[in-house]
C-alpha cells in the first residue's frame, strides 16, 4: 500500500510538471500576438504608406535636381546645382549622407502629406515624432519610418508604430556609383573628358549622361529608365534626373 502511495504521488507530479510545461509554452506563445488591425485601422495604415511612399518620391525627385542635397551645398551654382570637383578637389558627398538628406526631407515633409488626417473624421489621432531610415541600393531606396499612432475611435484605442519596407524604384545607387566613376576619371585626367568612357558607362548601366558646359563649369544630368510619380492621375511622369557640376 505504500509503494502505491508513492507511486500515485509521482503520477500526480508528474501530471503537475506537465500541465505547466503546457500552460507555459501556451502562454510564451501568446505574447508578441498583436490585436488583428480592424479595416478601419488598416485604411488609416494604408493612408500613412502611400504617403510616405509619395513624399520618398517628391524627397528623391528634389535631391535629384540638387546633386544629393536637401538643404544647399556652399560649393553650388547659382541654379543649387552642387560642384563635385572645385579647385581641383573632390566634394562628391558620401552615400550614407545622401540618405541622411533623404531622411531629414521625408521627416519634415510627411505631415504635410497626412495633413493632420483630416480625411478621418471619425478618429481621434494623435502623433508622435516621424523619424526615417533611409537605405540606397543600386536599384532601389528603401524607407524604414517610425511614425507612433494612438488612434481612437469611441471606447477603441489602436497603436501604430512602424511603417517598414517602403521601397522606391530608382536606381539612385547606380547613379551614384556612375557620379562617382565620373569625378575620378575627371581628377585622374586633370579635367579632361574621356568621352569614350562615359559611352561605355551609359551602356553598361542603361543610363543616360547629358552634358552642359558653361565658362569653366561642366553640369553634368544623368537620367535613367525609372519614372517618379506615375502611379499619380493628372501628373506626367518624369524620368528620373540627378546632376552635379563639376569645376575646370
Amino acid at each position: 500500500m505504500k509503494n502505491r502511495g508513492q507511486i500515485t504521488i509521482f503520477i500526480i507530479i508528474a501530471i503537475l510538471i506537465i500541465a505547466v510545461v503546457v500552460l507555459f509554452f501556451s502562454f510564451r506563445g501568446g505574447i508578441g500576438k498583436e490585436k488583428p488591425i480592424s479595416p478601419e485601422i488598416a485604411s488609416i495604415q494604408n493612408f500613412v504608406e502611400e504617403c510616405i511612399y509619395d513624399t520618398g518620391e517628391s524627397a528623391l525627385y528634389f535631391i535629384g535636381l540638387h546633386g544629393g542635397y536637401y538643404l544647399p551645398s556652399k560649393f553650388s551654382t547659382s541654379l543649387g546645382i552642387p560642384y563635385y570637383i572645385k579647385g581641383n578637389q573632390s566634394l562628391i558627398p558620401f552615400k550614407e549622407n545622401i540618405e541622411l538628406e533623404i531622411t531629414e526631407y521625408v521627416n519634415e515633409a510627411l505631415f504635410l502629406c497626412t495633413g493632420n488626417f483630416t480625411e478621418f473624421e471619425d478618429f481621434q489621432i494623435a502623433q508622435g515624432k516621424i523619424k526615417t531610415q533611409t537605405l540606397i541600393l543600386d536599384n532601389e531606396v528603401i524607407l524604414n519610418v517610425n511614425y507612433p499612432l494612438t488612434i481612437i475611435k469611441d471606447d477603441e484605442k489602436s497603436r501604430i508604430k512602424k511603417f517598414d519596407e517602403i521601397k522606391i524604384p530608382v536606381r539612385f545607387g547606380i547613379i551614384y556609383n556612375a557620379t562617382n566613376f565620373i569625378v575620378n576619371e575627371h581628377l585622374k585626367n586633370t579635367g579632361e573628358i574621356c568621352m569614350s568612357c562615359i559611352l561605355d558607362l551609359q551602356t553598361k548601366e542603361n543610363i543616360l549622361i547629358m552634358v552642359q558646359d558653361d565658362e569653366n563649369t561642366i553640369i553634368y544630368n544623368i537620367f535613367s529608365d525609372d519614372y517618379l510619380f506615375d502611379n499619380k492621375e493628372g501628373v506626367e511622369p518624369e524620368k528620373y534626373l540627378f546632376r552635379f557640376a563639376v569645376e575646370y
